[in-house]
């Protein structure tokens, strides 16, 4: 079992995304540990408003694993990926081929 603790320790203080928009953010564990800003972060995705770092990705995989994500977004935001062509876990996972250097 994952000790999530240790997992948010280990990324304290690490940029984990970014928004390129509205108020150019950076997003941080406390960011990610908030479902409706996580959620918020990777529906922005879609539209390029926001990005992923490598390191906010392996976050999510540690923390929450992708799985746990997808079943997240499934409940909160049912149209995720909305007209993309490939399930949630593939959409994330593209993203992620993307994902910024710190």
């Amino acid at each position: 079992m994952k000790d999530k603790k240790l997992i948010i320790k280990r990324y304290q203080g690490k940029l984990l995304g970014v928004e390129a928009t509205r108020e150019c953010k950076d997003f941080f564990v406390e960011d990610f540990l908030n479902i409706k800003k996580l959620v918020r972060f990777i529906s922005d995705l879609y539209d390029h408003e926001t990005a992923f770092t490598k390191t906010g990705f392996k976050f999510l995989e540690e923390y929450y694993g992708i799985d746990e994500i997808v079943k997240i977004l499934k409940k909160e935001e049912p149209d995720f990926p909305y007209d993309i062509k490939m399930t949630a876990k593939d959409y994330l996972y593209s993203c992620a081929e993307y994902a910024l250097d710190e």
